[in-house]
């Protein structure tokens, strides 16, 4: 029951609804009181020759009203709990997503996709279900069967009653020893369930390259392996939760078997009616959706505890990267002027960026090149502040500013199309662009660099990543269309690489001088 108490913040917002609804369920509690006790007394009545016509219409108009008001009132606390239940969903999914947004690169590079997935969906469904059925069954085994064992012991027979409820003790000791051992499974099921996830967006994410190698039935393999343990730990759960349906069905069954034999033998001493009988074990019957509510109590409990207890772990992490007092609350601007003597990535021993210094002017453009993991990205995840911890500084118009992580930067993809179009024609970014051969490219690229406005240096190496002037050689050889030197013809136009470029590449050879 410690998930209630810590839930007790959203219950304490929605206490006007949970008070109605739990005030119906109570109303309801009496009002299904009333079938049994009215027909131990028609049984009666029909046994001494008193019943009557005006008499039974009564008792069928009272049935009827009790009904009605049954109907409303469990359209209405459904509507309360329930509803109330949908919006804790919609809040825990609301903070989840604020809360994914503040962390930093390093935060999704320690936890996988799949799994983060897995706490946005099932967990917050099974902590939903909680605050939605928990309560319900909560309330009402507990109203319903205080109600009806009150009811069996006051109206009825006491003793009867104590001799029905024998077996209830080892109901309360078999259904805490199942929640315990469903919370630990339910808990496993889930990671395993995280697992699935990680792998099925990894496999959509990288088809491309699956299919490349031809890894298709390898992954496959994988596939239907994680698939197969989260259904092995499924089934264990499942196993447990069946156990709760027999357990409590036994127990309700020894109690009819008590009542009825003991019944009898009160009815033949004269301590009881038949119609007491009957109403008693009618009462008795209302006892078994408490029970198996009480079932179900420790099922949803537990299940939710070990959901929220994943939710509140992975909202308990501090972003990596935060505003400081003072931060500008303003989009980066001006002169840049990069600094970095050294800066490693968490967890990584090796350095990615060492003495990597650069000015860029306002308007001024800048590419970048170099072979794989040469730190062109931590250049760029430096600058739009995915990291620091790093050994210098990064300053905007002469001065070092620690700007809101709130405010962004911009950032495009590593699609190589545009930069081309941008070294052929000698503009600056959002000029309009025509196409030219590739004498006027490196014309282009001469005349874009005496003026200025374009700088294209090249990283020579993975461990030291200085920056040098680019020179149209092999160097560059990270472009997607090489160096024009390596085409067969330099009078050949070029915008894209299309496949009749790919296959006239591949046949190609790189030059030997």
């Amino acid at each position: 029951m410690n998930v209630f108490m810590q839930l007790g913040w959203f219950f304490k917002e929605r206490k006007k609804q949970y008070f109605i609804g739990i005030l119906m369920l109570l109303v309801v509690a009496v009002l299904q009181l009333l079938p049994p006790r009215i027909i131990g007394y028609v049984v009666d009545e029909i046994r001494l020759g008193t019943l009557t016509g005006a008499g039974l219409g009564r008792w069928l108009l009272i049935l009827a009203g009790a009904a009605l008001a049954m109907y409303v009132l469990r359209y209405y606390w459904r509507v309360m709990i329930f509803g109330s239940s949908v919006l804790l969903g919609r809040r825990l999914r609301s903070e989840l997503f604020a809360h994914f947004t503040k962390m930093s690169s390093s935060f999704y590079q320690q936890r996988r996709v799949g799994d983060l997935m897995a706490h946005a969906t099932n967990d917050i469904r099974a902590v939903q279900q909680t605050a939605g059925h928990g309560v319900l069954t909560l309330v009402d085994s507990v109203t319903t069967g205080g109600a009806v064992i009150i009811a069996m012991a006051v109206t009825i027979d006491w003793k009867l009653t104590l001799i029905a409820l024998l077996p209830m003790p080892l109901m309360a000791v078999l259904t805490s020893w199942y929640g315990k051992l469903l919370h630990e499974r339910f808990r496993t099921a889930q990671e395993a369930f995280s697992d699935l996830n990680d792998k099925t967006q990894e496999s959509i994410a990288g088809i491309k390259v699956i299919k490349t190698f031809g890894q298709e039935k390898e992954d496959i393999e994988d596939f239907r392996n994680l698939s197969a343990d989260v259904v092995a730990k499924n089934v264990r759960v499942a196993r447990v939760d069946a156990l709760f349906d027999p357990t409590i069905s036994l127990i309700v069954g020894l109690s009819f078997f008590l009542s009825i034999i003991f019944g009898a033998r009160f009815i033949m001493s004269g301590d009881m009616t038949l119609g007491d009988l009957i109403a008693f074990n009618a009462y008795l019957g209302l006892l078994v959706w408490p029970m198996l509510a009480f079932g179900f109590l420790f099922n949803i409990v537990e299940r939710g505890r070990a959901s929220y207890g994943r939710i509140r772990e992975l909202l308990s992490v501090r972003p990596d990267i935060g505003d400081t007092d003072g931060a500008a609350d303003l989009a980066p601007g001006g002169d840049i002027t990069f600094d970095i003597r050294e800066f490693r990535f968490p967890e990584d021993g090796r350095p990615a960026l060492r003495d990597v210094r650069f000015t860029l002017k306002k308007g001024e453009t800048l590419g970048i090149v170099g072979r794989t993991g040469s730190g062109k990205t931590a250049i760029l995840k430096l600058l739009l502040r995915e990291f620091e911890g790093y050994d210098g500084e990064i300053t905007y118009t002469y001065r070092r500013t620690i700007f809101s992580s709130r405010q962004p930067s911009g950032k495009t993809s590593r699609s190589l199309t545009w930069m081309h179009r941008l070294i052929k024609s000698g503009k600056r970014p959002g000029s309009r662009t025509s196409m030219r051969t590739f004498s006027d490219s490196r014309k282009a690229m001469t005349r874009s660099s005496a003026s200025g406005a374009f700088r294209c240096r090249a990283a020579r190496s993975s461990a030291s990543p200085s920056l040098a002037p680019c020179s149209w050689s092999r160097s560059c050889s990270s472009w997607m269309t090489r160096c024009p030197r390596w085409m067969p013809g330099r009078r050949r136009r070029f915008l894209l690489p299309s496949r009749k470029h790919a296959r006239r590449r591949r046949q190609s050879s790189p030059p030997t001088g």
